[in-house]
């Protein structure tokens, strides 16, 4: 696994839910998100895990504003009640690209 997340995004059971996850901290200067991004559950296969992105836009997570490019998005549905583990990989615009790899917890209620 790869570094952990210090946001814990809560969901409804019947509602589908935008999840954010921030990368600036691993990237370097001048260095953005790029390529095609992945996020997968890890233990179960009881959450529907679509639309991720790189962040196209500025937004604002765990308070602190993050820049276009420097974190991923995407959308959360089903699950039962419980916790869930998701891991997140994104690649940078770097020549080799890097590869980060972060672990975040996701509560359904």
């Amino acid at each position: 696994m790869g570094v952990k997340a210090l946001q814990i995004p809560n969901k409804d059971t019947a509602g589908l839910r935008w999840a954010s996850v921030s990368f600036v901290r691993m990237l370097d200067t001048n260095e953005s998100l790029s390529g095609t991004p992945t996020v997968t559950e890890v233990d179960t296969a009881d959450l529907t895990i679509a639309n991720v992105a790189n962040s196209t836009s500025e937004m604002e997570i765990n308070g602190e504003t993050v820049a276009a490019g420097k974190a991923l998005r995407f959308t959360i549905d089903s699950g039962q009640a419980g916790f869930y583990t998701l891991e997140a990989i994104g690649y940078s615009n770097s020549s080799p690209p890097q590869k980060f790899v972060v672990t975040l917890e996701l509560q359904v209620s």
